[in-house]
């Protein structure tokens, strides 16, 4: 039986020499064995039919070629310990559909998915500096690989030969991509990725609006959105009839811009802040939705 060691007043409790089952305790700070890190995967691969393979990261930090079972291999997820995708990687890999690149990728190697005849989408992270020779060689349903990077990856020779791929590239690059290194032969299809656009949510009775979110536009009956935006704790303040305004102070009730519409608290109202002269945008803190009999919309990213 193990005796218990003191540190002072502290117990160095359960402590065997020469067991697996070893455990030293600094009072209630258990010491050893430590508690071993949460693996983190270098890989999920999924095939045809829902089964599964994995590795864990370990000191290579590259995808290597024959390391994944390619047989139909219909996805994969790459984890960011992943830093490299070597060379025949994916090579014929007649199953894999689209492919997300994590942003710490910084090069992928020659004809790393080249032969990939199924695969229609790319999307490349922000971490790219190289892609390869014939990286994505013929590869003829390819239809459009997006890149992240600002700053253009250079680009070895007949990386994409064999597909005629829309290349998508962050707006303020599309100068810098059609002008970089090895991307000559492919000016011709860089466009700017397409810029997101708020759209209308519904929130009904009971809902969760997030903290924190931010707020482009707000829609619906004017007593319904009065009792959610009129505690005066955020920039949007709604008020109904009862309270003499029945309009909207955006940027908070003493400052931002004001539009008092005039309106009956039952009579329906949209405000997209930036159409009446407002900013783009304004925070608020989380809220429920409670006692409304009318659902309300806002303006958001979803």
């Amino acid at each position: 039986m193990a005796d218990t060691i003191k540190i002072g007043s502290l117990d160095i409790s359960a402590f065997k020499v020469g067991s697996s089952d070893c455990k030293v305790y600094l009072g209630d700070t258990l010491l050893y064995p430590t508690t071993p890190p949460t693996p983190t995967f270098k890989w999920i691969a999924t095939y045809t039919g829902g089964t599964t393979s994995s590795a864990e990261c370990d000191s290579t930090s590259a995808i290597t070629q024959n390391e994944i079972n390619l047989t139909d291999l219909v996805s994969v997820e790459i984890g960011n310990c992943v830093t490299s995708i070597g060379e025949r990687a994916f090579f014929v890999c007649d199953s894999l559909i689209s492919i997300d690149i994590p942003d710490s990728v910084t090069t992928i190697g020659s004809r790393a998915f080249s032969n990939c005849f199924s695969i229609t989408s790319v999307t490349i992270g922000s971490g790219i500096t190289y892609i390869s020779d014939g990286a994505f060689y013929s590869c003829p349903s390819l239809s459009s690989i997006t890149f992240e990077a600002t700053t253009p990856p250079t680009l070895g020779v007949s990386a994409f030969y064999g597909s005629t791929c829309q290349i998508l590239v962050p707006a303020q690059s599309v100068d810098a991509y059609k002008a970089g290194s090895g991307w000559y032969e492919y000016a011709s299809r860089i466009q700017a990725l397409p810029t997101p656009t708020p759209q209308w949510v519904t929130f009904s009775n009971g809902d969760t609006i997030p903290s924190d979110l931010q707020i482009y536009g707000i829609k619906g009956i004017v007593n319904g959105l009065s009792s959610v935006f009129s505690d005066y704790t955020d920039d949007i303040i709604v008020e109904d009839e009862s309270h003499n305004m029945y309009g909207v102070h955006i940027g908070g009730y003493y400052g931002g811009c004001y539009e008092k519409s005039g309106i009956a608290s039952n009579t329906s109202v949209e405000y997209i802040f930036s159409n009446i002269g407002c900013s783009d945008s304004y925070t608020v803190s989380s809220k429920t939705i409670a006692n409304m009999s009318n659902d309300i919309q806002l303006y958001i990213y979803a």
